[in-house]
């Protein structure tokens, strides 16, 4: 009775020992799988953290590649700005100057131009004048022409009265419209009384 009593706690041990073994086995077996996952996992984080350092150096370098652009850029945009102030300074007084140099000759030439007008002015009035006095000079040449010829043919008209003198009246009539109108000289009218001795 004993003998089957202790066979049956033996029993009883061997298969709580047996299964604490199937525990300790599938906990080791645990831990190996979670220690490869550890393993894998430090790994994965060196890696990452060599792609974070690789990226901070990226960066600092980026970083200092802009600054420096943004330097450059600042430094040419401030040339250029001083370049297009100069140039537009520069154009500025040139067109100053030009339209000056023109408003110069355009009153050269307009006093020119007035010069000349006045002179061809003057030119066409003494012309004028040399005709209207040429002009003039010749109808006084005809009227004297006609008062003598008339006169000669009153003194030799055959009518018996040879010894008497003439009274003539002589009516001349001019119309003058300014210089540059025209000249009219009427034909002299004669009125001969003959007074008999």
């Amino acid at each position: 009775m004993a003998n089957v009593g202790a066979k049956t706690r033996r029993v009883e041990q061997e298969k709580k020992l047996s299964s604490q073994t199937s525990r300790i086995q599938s906990l080791e077996s645990r831990l190996w799988n979670r220690e490869q996952q550890l393993d894998s996992q430090a790994i994965e984080i060196k890696t990452l953290q060599t792609e974070i350092a690789d990226l901070r150096t990226f960066r600092e370098a980026d970083m200092v590649t802009i600054k420096r652009h943004e330097f450059l850029i600042k430094h040419h945009g401030d040339f250029l700005k001083d370049r297009v102030h100069k140039q537009l300074k520069y154009f500025k007084e040139s067109l100053k100057s030009e339209m000056i140099k023109s408003n110069d000759q355009e009153r050269k030439l307009d006093d020119k131009l007035a010069l000349y007008q006045s002179m061809l002015m003057e030119n066409q009035k003494r012309e004028l004048r040399e005709e209207l006095a040429l002009h003039e000079a010749n109808l006084i040449q005809k009227a004297k022409q006609m008062i003598l010829t008339e006169l000669l043919g009153l003194e030799t008209r055959p009518d018996g009265d040879i010894g008497r003198k003439p009274d003539l009246q002589i009516v001349c009539s001019s119309n003058i419209h300014g210089v540059y109108g025209p000249i009219q000289v009427t034909k002299s009218i004669f009125k001969t009384n003959m007074i008999k001795h």
